[in-house]
């Protein structure tokens, strides 16, 4: 093994990550523990951040039991005040950040000189995670989040600059299946930024004031009055009675993207040949049909804010069914991602 994650992370000049799991017990906590372990071992300081709630010895779902998340001394989280109390820890109040969950006021903490277990109590919202990171100290070195892919908004390009995604055996029943849905699912993740300098100042003029609008012949911008991309459906259709569907150049979404949205521009409104924006990976749920779709009929998907994968993590184990072959996994990944490093944080390759 010639690098471990923090040193790809410390080559790129990370500042601020968060490490997402395609599905629960994918190996997300074991990752987020390893990456403290070796930047705190680095002498990085660290701020240790969650998007909901991590860390807890029993799955609140599932009632499996979980990794728990250890703190290394003298290191910064953020933390709800009764999980702070009721842990190992002790260390210093750092900052009250005003912002409540059912287990108390979420506060910033820096661990003392003995590390310990505890759980990590967040925010389950992108702007009030924004608020706790202005709260942190300015000699931060890295900002960790500890996100998840039902909680999508963790990875957006406004509170990261960049995300580690944990899979494995948890996301299909064979190794094929599993390096398929994670390939679907970074696909989807890193779509590629809008790059047009006119749509690019259309979007400016659309959001936020508007959360839907056509672009057409790429110089008028038509906003509509609809909130999310279904509602606006129907204005699409009155706007389409009036002017060629070969004339919209661009379809520019601030909410979420999904398939009926997908299926209804293909079917009903016959648009092709054009582009369709979105903020970032985070608003694509699109199925791999759908995607394909707008890939033969020509639109173009692509985002105002784009998202840098910085590396994929394998799980090879799943408390449902058989384990897998990590290093097929990681080995065929690796193939079709060559500029990404992937690894089973716990494999011997990676330990040596």
């Amino acid at each position: 093994m010639k690098k471990k994650l923090i040193e790809h992370i410390i080559e790129k000049r990370i500042t601020s990550l968060a490490i997402i799991g395609l599905a629960k017990n994918a190996g997300k906590t074991v990752t987020f523990n390893q990456l403290i372990s070796e930047a705190d071992d680095k002498g990085l300081k660290l701020a240790l951040l969650s998007y909901g709630r991590d860390g807890e010895e029993i799955d609140a779902v599932t009632r499996q039991k979980k990794p728990r998340i250890y703190i290394p001394a003298y290191q910064i989280l953020g933390t709800a005040e009764k999980a702070y109390d009721s842990s190992e820890l002790e260390g210093d109040l750092l900052a009250h950040t005003g912002l409540h969950t059912l287990l108390g006021e979420v506060n910033l903490y820096q661990v003392g000189p003995a590390g310990g277990y505890i759980e990590l109590v967040g925010i389950n919202s992108a702007a009030k995670l924004q608020q706790v990171k202005r709260l942190l100290p300015p000699d931060i070195d890295l900002v960790m989040i500890d996100g998840a892919i039902d909680r999508r908004s963790s990875a957006m390009p406004s509170l990261v600059e960049g995300i580690i995604l944990a899979t494995g055996a948890v996301v299909g029943n064979s190794e094929q299946l599993v390096i398929k849905r994670t390939l679907s699912a970074i696909n989807k993740l890193t779509r590629p930024a809008v790059k047009d300098q006119v749509l690019l100042t259309k979007v400016d003029q659309l959001w936020p004031e508007h959360s839907v609008g056509l672009l057409v012949e790429n110089e008028q911008l038509l906003p509509l009055q609809a909130r999310t991309s279904l509602t606006g459906i129907g204005e699409l259709k009155e706007i389409l009675s009036e002017i060629r569907p070969a004339k919209i150049t661009a379809i520019i979404l601030g909410g979420a993207l999904v398939d009926t949205f997908a299926e209804e521009l293909i079917y009903s409104l016959k648009i092709k040949n054009c582009q369709l924006v979105v903020r970032d990976g985070t608003r694509i749920f699109l199925n791999k049909r759908n995607l394909n779709l707008l890939v033969n009929n020509n639109i173009d998907l692509k985002v105002l804010d784009s998202i840098e994968l910085l590396a994929v993590t394998v799980n090879p184990y799943s408390p449902y069914q058989a384990s897998l072959d990590s290093a097929v996994i990681v080995k065929q990944l690796r193939e079709h991602l060559p500029d990404i490093p992937v690894y089973d944080v716990l494999s011997t390759e990676y330990e040596h």
